[in-house]
């Protein structure tokens, strides 16, 4: 019994430990990340200035931000967000925009991970100076893109979001593509 025993182990440890080595999501893990990317604005903001009147942004600037993700599964997460985008302003100069959102992700669990996102946050303007002032509102945004595992510890990713902001009399639609890194900080599960 005991070479049947030893036989069965070499043949299951090895299938074993290959999928255990095998790259991708993993459940009960959370993950810190960033990315940078093209932000294109809409041809109508819908910001405003101190003074009431609209805001004519430049149509792309860079994006930056963080994002903290939660996988309770290998298939779904949620992720928040805080981003900056640098744009200008033909009236104002240098402007900035932020965004603070949060959104659900679901993802095909390989180490190549096609995934599909949607949710809601804020999208705010400030500018160079008090003339200008400050202006935020409730936006909208879903997504498609796609995760590599290098390791279980370390992820790329790339992606494009549809970020679509009520304004007056309609809405505006603005658009991100988007590549950045995520690091696992804890993982519980496989």
């Amino acid at each position: 019994m005991s070479s049947l025993s030893l036989a069965l182990a070499l043949l299951v440890a090895p299938a074993q430990l290959s999928a255990e080595a095998t790259p991708g999501p993993r459940s009960h893990a959370l993950e810190l990340g960033f990315y940078g990317g093209a932000f294109l604005a809409a041809a109508d903001s819908g910001m405003t200035s101190a003074s009431g009147g609209a805001v004519a942004l430049d149509r792309a600037g860079l994006d930056f931000a963080l994002r903290l993700t939660y996988l309770p599964f290998t298939f779904v997460g949620v992720e928040a967000e805080a981003g900056h985008i640098s744009l200008a302003s033909a009236d104002y100069g240098d402007t900035e925009l932020y965004t603070l959102r949060g959104h659900v992700l679901a993802l095909y669990p390989a180490r190549l991970s096609p995934f599909l996102l949607a949710g809601a946050g804020v999208l705010g303007l400030t500018g160079p100076d008090d003339a200008m002032g400050s202006d935020h509102g409730l936006a909208f945004h879903w997504g498609v893109g796609a995760r590599y595992h290098f390791t279980n510890e370390v992820q790329a990713r790339v992606e494009a979001r549809h970020i679509v902001a009520p304004v007056d009399g309609g809405v505006a639609n603005h658009f991100e593509v988007l590549t950045g890194l995520s690091f696992t900080l804890v993982s519980a599960g496989s």
